[in-house]
């Protein structure tokens, strides 16, 4: 479904000794497991405020650079 991807993926898979195996049903896949497949490889990777905080400054000071340099 939609929580399902890399890194929900990832631990549930690590979590096996030997081998790892998904199951599924028709209803959780819908028509096409290959859905799933793709769902499982998007990443969902939640990010720190301050991590947000410090791209938007980067970009900030980016686009300033950017403005000085065409005057």
């Amino acid at each position: 479904g939609p929580m399902q991807g890399r890194e929900l993926s990832y631990v549930q898979a690590s979590r096996a000794r030997l081998e790892t195996r998904f199951f599924a049903t028709a209803a959780e896949t819908g028509d096409d497991i290959a859905q799933l497949a793709r769902e499982m490889e998007r990443s969902r990777q939640k990010l720190m405020a301050h991590t947000v905080i410090r791209q938007q400054e980067d970009l900030r000071q980016d686009s300033q650079s950017h403005d000085r340099r065409r005057r």
